[in-house]
């Protein structure tokens, strides 16, 4: 993709912004985004539904906007979220209800989350014991430090990590 849209286009029912408003709209979003001093998950989740809604492509948002987010995940310390099939009818409920509550969005995304990080420990992938060691950022933004408590099959195998009591 090179370009952004060049004809109007539909997004779960719901209109999209106008073609010739998205580069303006485009530089608004990233430019708050940009601006943060500290990026929480919540952050990345609000991001990728007001991209969504500019739906600056005409076709492929909804992957690209995914990626965005999963590569935004991995820059700001989160563990990166993937919507499974299973999960996809909450996570279009949850782009369709973000201005009214936007809780439905954040906790598909949180539960996608935690399936992400049990694959990471269950597949001893090293960046996540990289990132125990440093410290992992909790769904409120803190980061707990080496030593945490997690569920066994994530803590399996990964130094200075323990299964939760």
């Amino acid at each position: 993709m090179t370009d952004y849209k060049r004809r109007p286009n539909v997004a779960g029912g719901r209109e999209t912004c106008a073609p010739e408003d998205v580069p303006r709209e485009m530089g608004r979003l990233l430019s708050a985004y940009e601006a943060r001093d500290e990026v929480s998950f919540a952050d990345i989740v609000g991001f990728h539904h007001d991209l969504e809604r500019i739906h600056p492509f005409q076709d492929g948002n909804g992957r690209v906007g995914r990626l965005v987010a999963f590569k935004e995940c991995l820059r700001h310390g989160h563990v990166p979220f993937l919507i499974e099939d299973s999960k996809k009818a909450f996570y279009y409920r949850g782009l369709a209800r973000w201005e009214s509550e936007p809780g439905y969005l954040l906790d598909t995304c949180l539960d996608s989350q935690d399936s992400v990080a049990a694959l990471m420990g269950a597949f001893r992938i090293p960046p996540l014991r990289l990132a125990v060691r440093r410290g992992l950022r909790q769904r409120d933004g803190r980061v707990r430090g080496p030593g945490f408590h997690t569920t066994p099959q994530c803590a399996a195998g990964i130094p200075g990590v323990s299964a939760a009591p």
